[in-house]
């Protein structure tokens, strides 16, 4: 019988190092930067908001990572007709 060797875990600055984490924040800090980071959420547009939140759940489940982009593509097409995106754009151009 073969043993494999136990994992030891790792470390935040490992995470962030191998692009596992997006920030590397101070305990102290830590309920004012998710604070800032739910407020920055909740005023993006609803159904943007909606969509992004069910391609993740959606991709927690996915066997094949590579079929993400044609599975969110309904998404990205119908986000691309909405009031929002057209005064994205506009925006964008100004």
């Amino acid at each position: 019988m073969r043993f494999r060797p136990v994992p030891t875990p790792m470390t935040a600055d490992d995470a962030f190092r191998f692009g596992l984490a997006q920030w590397l924040v101070p305990h102290a800090d830590l309920i004012a930067q998710t604070t800032a980071i739910a407020d920055r959420l909740a005023d993006l547009p609803p159904l943007a908001s909606q969509l992004a939140k069910e391609s993740l759940n959606r991709g927690l489940d996915m066997p094949n990572v590579a079929d993400a982009p044609y599975i969110d593509l309904h998404r990205v097409m119908a986000l691309s007709l909405t009031e929002d995106a057209k005064e994205s754009q506009a925006a964008w151009r100004e």
